[in-house]
């Protein structure tokens, strides 16, 4: 059975929800009520995928904070995130000024090329 983007916002809008967020592997759904109407929040957000095979780091292994938590701002370029590959640490960099978003994939989970990894909100008029 196949869910559609517009089922899930009627029941959300017939429901005594606000906010809605659903996530899995490739999918990220976030609705939200704005008056009368339901705004896709996911929408506005870009999805930062892995450049290759590793494990998904948010923090640097030798710190206790996270590079960049979501709602965090950010420059481009800025390191958010960090994929292990063996003793190597390749760094994710932001793609433009904006705002880092809720992750896609487990903290030091194994990851695959491709896979949906952190949202990310460009700032308006950014590419």
């Amino acid at each position: 059975m196949t869910v559609t983007r517009d089922a899930v916002a009627a029941v959300l809008a017939s429901s005594p929800l606000n906010e809605l967020e659903l996530r899995g592997p490739g999918v990220h759904l976030h609705l939200r009520r704005s008056g009368d109407a339901i705004v896709d929040v996911a929408a506005s957000a870009d999805v930062i995928t892995a450049p290759g095979v590793g494990q998904f780091l948010l923090r640097h292994p030798l710190q206790d904070s996270p590079l960049a938590s979501a709602g965090t701002r950010v420059v481009a370029g800025q390191v958010i995130a960090l994929l292990q590959v063996g003793p190597l640490l390749r760094p994710m960099l932001a793609p433009a000024a904006g705002v880092a978003g809720a992750p896609l994939a487990a903290e030091a989970s194994l990851v695959g090329y491709g896979t949906a990894l952190l949202c990310f909100h460009p700032d308006a008029g950014e590419p």
